[in-house]
């Protein structure tokens, strides 16, 4: 997913202060041990996404219009295929490899904002940096911006506690 720099460090500014937020009150994070080898695993914080998900889904359109409309047109205007999701898919060797497919967003508009959020962010941090011949869509600009527009109207709440777990 090749963004602009600025773009891209603009949604990584504001997805880095959306993940960090919620561990600070403890609401909406989930704790795993690390991998690491004996005697040093120790317990790590992370978001758990499915309470966030369902703490904006119960907030519906009251979350919903704090996204600018043109935003929430183009994130939400595709809905049955994108944004896409990194699948496992096998090649005929019998050997896995990550391939973007087509993934549908929850039906529920503020959710789905949220969902496409994350995957906008998965896809430019986890994806490849090269223009892609599997994307024909060239918005990957926009679809950043839309992204970082989610969650700069999603942080606030979460500061202010008004995102109930």
């Amino acid at each position: 997913m090749p963004v602009d720099k600025d773009h891209a460090y603009e949604l990584l500014k504001a997805f880095g202060k959306l993940e960090f937020e919620p561990k600070r009150h403890g609401a909406f994070f989930q704790t795993r041990w690390t991998r690491s080898e004996p005697p040093t695993p120790y317990l790590v914080a992370d978001v758990d996404w499915h309470i966030v998900d369902a703490a904006v889904r119960r907030m519906g359109n009251a979350f919903s219009v704090l996204v600018d409309q043109p935003h929430r047109d183009r994130l939400l205007r595709d809905r049955q295929r994108r944004p896409m999701k990194q699948k496992i898919a096998m090649r005929e060797d019998g050997s896995p490899y990550a391939k973007f497919s087509e993934h549908q967003l929850p039906q529920n508009d503020a959710e789905a904002l949220v969902v496409a959020m994350r995957r906008v962010r998965n896809n430019l941090f986890h994806g490849g940096k090269e223009d892609s011949e599997e994307d024909p869509y060239a918005e990957d600009d926009a679809w950043a911006l839309d992204a970082t527009a989610v969650a700069k109207a999603l942080l606030p709440l979460v500061q202010a506690r008004r995102l109930a777990p």
